[in-house]
């Protein structure tokens, strides 16, 4: 397992932030907070992107992955029983 980097403490610390810089907000940090129990090199299936994947679950069981690229985050999803719900996509992510 990949020790986390300090970009991606930091972008972390924020994963869930409301009051982001960007025109969009992050969700809100679930109750209870996140608890990050795996971080490792990816690549995102839609779009081919190579990044990091941060695996992370809250108090009430819920996954969720984040997907980051040079301490940026790029999206935050909730893994859920079929599949995902999108719970934030950067912007300027997947656009061309």
């Amino acid at each position: 397992m990949r020790t986390l980097t300090v970009s991606t403490l930091i972008a972390l610390s924020f994963v869930l932030w409301a009051g982001s810089v960007s025109s969009q907000e992050l969700p809100q940090v679930p109750e209870g907070g996140l608890n990050h129990y795996r971080v490792f090199d990816c690549v995102d299936n839609t779009s081919n992107e190579v990044g990091e994947c941060v695996m992370s679950n809250d108090v009430f069981g819920t996954h969720y992955l984040t997907f980051v690229q040079d301490g940026v985050i790029q999206f935050i999803r909730k893994i859920t029983g079929d599949g995902y719900e999108e719970l934030y996509m950067r912007d300027s992510f997947n656009s061309f």
